[in-house]
């Protein structure tokens, strides 16, 4: 008997393009209260233009070797020695070539799609026990060989000796599906046909720009700080940092708001026009901030986005009215100042590694 196209599509085409292409989405949805949903969606791409459509759920047939699970569905997610990994199981698998259970794995700097798939036996039927156990990668295809027993077990067993890991627990990995958390379920990374939105490519893109950049004014406010050394014009250099820092973080955030238009409280203009409204501009920015944090984690954020927008806040206002700061407490008692002086300076350091790496954070997590 031939295999049947539409498992074929969804799981030697469609799933290894979208793991190759944007594992950060398959893993989000994988993960989350929607990942059957998320599933079926995939599996109805997959069916469009085929001539028949296979079913996706059938009723147990006791004694038969294939119906340890016997649907489409995430069996676990785990993380385990430096892996992600995620294993779907398949509805059942009548012909040879079709699979029943894969496997997406991401680690080690690469994605790679596991297969334990049904085979012919030595007389070319259709082994009634007996699986291939393959791997697809960017680079082809590999088969390390043919097992007894089409179960879940020897999937983990094979899987776990390939990556060196042990898949215990698999089936227990994930939290239930509850109505609760599937309604309250986060966006995620957007996408759109076989790749990434490009918005929320173009948010990826500056996300890789804003990182670097709030890190290297932190730690040059720490290295100036337990380091004290003369730089010529170092000033003029931390305050050009700071306005690339701010410039850049305006961009991300139109891009974000673009990424997810439709699913967050405030537009992509507003998301950048309330940094510059007088007054309001002193809550916008936070609100802004967690619209985004909160619409792509699926979680309020309100206490790191508070913490980074008082850091904000201290930063600019030690920055600008420091030397003011200085002169108002000033005694003109040089010997008496320095403690002050030494204070205000600490301060100001303080302020600026906790605004840049809670900036940083707050990207890294929204980012995915």
């Amino acid at each position: 008997m031939e295999p049947r196209p539409h498992p074929l599509a969804f799981a030697k085409r469609l799933l290894p393009n979208l793991a190759f292409s944007q594992p950060d989405k398959m893993f989000f949805e994988l993960r989350g209260p929607k990942r059957e949903a998320f599933l079926m969606f995939l599996w109805q791409q997959a069916g469009e233009g085929l001539p028949q459509v296979a079913p996706v759920s059938v009723g147990r047939q006791p004694g038969d070797a294939y119906d340890s699970v016997l649907k489409l569905e995430v069996v676990g997610v785990v993380d385990r020695g430096g892996y992600e990994i995620a294993v779907i199981s398949m509805p059942p698998a009548i012909a040879s070539n079709e699979p029943t259970f894969v496997a997406i794995v991401r680690g080690q700097g690469r994605t790679q799609v596991f297969y334990l798939e049904r085979c012919l036996d030595s007389s070319g039927a259709l082994s009634a026990t007996d699986v291939a156990f393959a791997v697809a990668s960017p680079e082809g295809r590999s088969n390390f060989g043919f097992f007894p027993n089409a179960g879940l077990a020897t999937f983990k067993e094979r899987l776990g000796a390939v990556l060196g890991v042990s898949l215990e627990g698999l089936e227990t990995s994930l939290p239930p599906i509850t109505m609760a958390a599937f309604v309250n379920a986060p966006a995620g990374p957007p996408m759109a046909g076989g790749g990434a939105s490009p918005a929320w490519a173009g948010a990826r893109k500056v996300a890789a720009i804003l990182m670097p950049l709030a890190a290297a004014r932190a730690g040059a406010s720490v290295v100036l700080r337990v380091v004290p050394i003369y730089i010529p014009g170092v000033s003029q250099i931390l305050m050009l940092l700071s306005l690339a820092v701010s410039i850049v973080l305006l961009v991300w955030l139109y891009r974000v708001f673009d990424a997810f238009r439709g699913r967050t409280r405030y537009s992509p203009g507003m998301a950048v026009g309330g940094w510059f409204i007088p007054f309001a501009n002193l809550v916008l920015p936070p609100l802004v901030v967690r619209d985004a944090y909160k619409t792509a984690t699926g979680q309020d954020g309100t206490g790191v986005v508070a913490l980074w927008w008082l850091a904000w806040l201290g930063t600019t206002i030690m920055t600008a009215a420091g030397p003011a700061i200085h002169q108002l407490v000033s005694s003109g008692d040089r010997l008496h100042d320095a403690p002050i002086m030494s204070a205000l300076s600490w301060a100001t350091t303080l302020f600026v590694v906790a605004n840049y790496g809670l900036l940083w954070m707050i990207v890294k997590k929204v980012d995915g």
